[in-house]
């Protein structure tokens, strides 16, 4: 049975999550403030009594490593590569496009689907998922306008809290530490390889450091 901790910090609310055996054993949510990375510490004690799981119980550490807040998504990783370490455990990073699409198809919801997230500074970063785990290539990060033309040619769901901006439906698909687990799930059936917490990297995002050229299509081979 495979025991995991989950920690997601990249949105509006951070979450941490005891999953085991593909079932959700404890859940906390708490907002993403200043503060957090102190807040953490004890929502994971706290979901790890609740489970009644010890950290020598542990087989993986999952974490959502981005995009989002830039405070956020520091924060958990941080907190995963310090625990990695003092725990000896191995981290599966799970990023929060990927967590999305997992939440999308556990919602019951269609694919393929486009994720998109809002990484504020009038940008979005998307990538299209043909299935829960499986990108049809790698995320793109670009002005609003840019991925609404490039997403206009995609015949695919828009889920995401950046749908909206492009005129899809708000609310559709969302991360959580919950989600984050399955995917890490997932991604360990398709062959993923955990990590070491010190090579968890966090992943920002910024258009400055991926933006498509003219004409790039919004989906790249994998």
């Amino acid at each position: 049975m495979q025991r995991l901790l989950a920690i997601d910090t990249t949105g509006p609310e951070a979450s941490v999550a005891v999953v085991a055996g593909g079932e959700t054993r404890a859940l906390r949510d708490l907002p993403a403030a200043t503060g957090l990375a102190d807040a953490l510490l004890p929502a994971i004690e706290a979901v790890l009594a609740e489970a009644r799981v010890s950290w020598g119980d542990l087989d993986l550490l999952v974490v959502v490593t981005g995009p989002g807040g830039f405070t956020g998504v520091r924060a958990g990783v941080a907190v995963a590569r310090a625990l990695a370490l003092a725990a000896g455990l191995q981290v599966l990073p799970v990023t929060r496009l990927a967590a999305v699409a997992e939440g999308w198809g556990r919602e019951g919801g269609t694919f393929p689907c486009l994720v998109a997230l809002d990484v504020r500074r009038g940008e979005l970063v998307a990538q299209r998922f043909e299935t829960p785990g499986m990108p049809a290539g790698e995320p793109v990060t670009a002005g609003v306008d840019e991925i609404a033309r490039l997403a206009g040619e995609e015949e695919a769901i828009l889920v995401g809290d950046g749908a909206a901006l492009l005129g899809g439906e708000a609310g559709r698909g969302r991360a959580g530490a919950v989600n984050a687990a399955h995917a890490a799930l997932r991604a360990l059936a398709q062959g993923a390889v955990p990590v070491a917490g010190n090579a968890v990297l966090p992943f920002y995002a910024r258009a400055a450091d991926a933006r498509p050229g003219a004409g790039a299509a919004l989906v790249t081979a994998a």
